[in-house]
């Protein structure tokens, strides 16, 4: 190679060095450093958002009803499929008496519906809380914090149930009344079902006298109404007395009353003294299904009665 050649070539080998340099350089330069990150960082004011820093505004009146009323929807949903498990339990404990007076299952089957029913009491209170919030919101408008509001009340007052004894949970509630109610009759007829003390122990916090407001429960249940003798027909009960009669006979029995004296007429149970209109009578399916029942068991004892009277020993 010739001292020429040799030199061009040397030159653009420092010229394409040079500027491959250049290029490092502006491309190190271009480059942001951590420093340059961390600023940009500052600069967003989402990055300086925390619990702390943020700060409730009020919903308006109609959009806070709104979103509780869509909670109260969904808890009746939740209620609806809840009384559904009431149903089954009275309805397999029934059949584990038929299949064994007093089985040991039947327990297991009263400590599902125990929860059942401690849930859907929860659910009520949950609700009746949000009815509460929907009130103060009619009444003073717009308020801050009603979320908060609502879970700090529903807390306080699901606490206050739940320590409860079962004695206390139950004692009155209708559902478990009918299913030990239900199991008792299956196997007892005309005689009156045991109090409900029988099943619910007192507990540490119990007053000594709530005995005493079981015991009152313990009567007997007719299936056949005051008026016309016979089993309940659309079964309804008296929201005064409690007491239940077939639907047509006493809307007949009250309305030829009205007629004649322009007053209410008096409860068709001997000893009752109430005076009943119609609004005071209520339709009671759960007395109608008990009824059924009730007639269904008579009936098929009967057949059998009358087919063991039919059959001939033959030795």
């Amino acid at each position: 190679m010739s001292r020429s050649n040799a030199a061009a070539s040397s030159s653009r080998r420092q010229t394409n060095g040079t500027q491959q340099h250049s290029d490092d350089e502006a491309e190190r330069q271009v480059k942001p450093t951590l420093d340059d990150e961390d600023d940009d960082e500052d600069d967003d004011p989402r990055s300086h958002w925390s619990r702390a820093t943020f700060e409730d505004v009020p919903m308006s009146k109609a959009a806070s009803i709104k979103v509780l009323r869509e909670i109260q929807d969904k808890f009746n949903q939740v209620a609806d499929n809840l009384s559904k498990g009431v149903d089954l339990a009275l309805e397999t404990g029934k059949a584990l008496e038929e299949a064994s007076p007093d089985d040991e299952l039947i327990e297991e089957v009263e400590k599902n519906l125990w929860t059942i029913l401690e849930q859907k009491e929860v659910l009520e209170i949950q609700k009746g809380v949000i009815d509460e919030v929907i009130n103060e919101l009619t009444n003073h408008g717009e308020m801050v914090g009603v979320e908060a509001l609502y879970h700090t009340r529903a807390e306080k007052k699901v606490n206050e149930y739940t320590s409860k004894s079962l004695r206390a949970k139950f004692k009155d509630n209708e559902d478990y009344r009918n299913f030990r109610q239900d199991i008792w009759e299956v196997n007892h007829d005309n005689e009156a079902c045991p109090p409900l003390s029988r099943w619910l122990p007192r507990g540490d916090d119990d007053e000594e006298g709530s005995d005493d407001e079981i015991e009152m429960g313990q009567t007997l249940v007719t299936f056949r109404c005051p008026i016309t003798l016979h089993y309940f027909e659309d079964a309804c009960v008296s929201t005064l007395c409690n007491h239940h009669y077939s639907y047509a006979a006493i809307i007949m029995h009250i309305e030829q009353a009205s007629r004649s004296r322009n007053v209410g007429a008096k409860c068709p149970v001997a000893g009752c003294n109430k005076v009943l209109t119609k609004a005071d009578i209520k339709r009671d399916p759960d007395m109608q299904r008990r009824t059924d029942a009730r007639q269904k068991k008579t009936q098929q004892r009967e057949e059998d009665s009358i087919a063991n009277e039919s059959y001939i020993d033959i030795e």
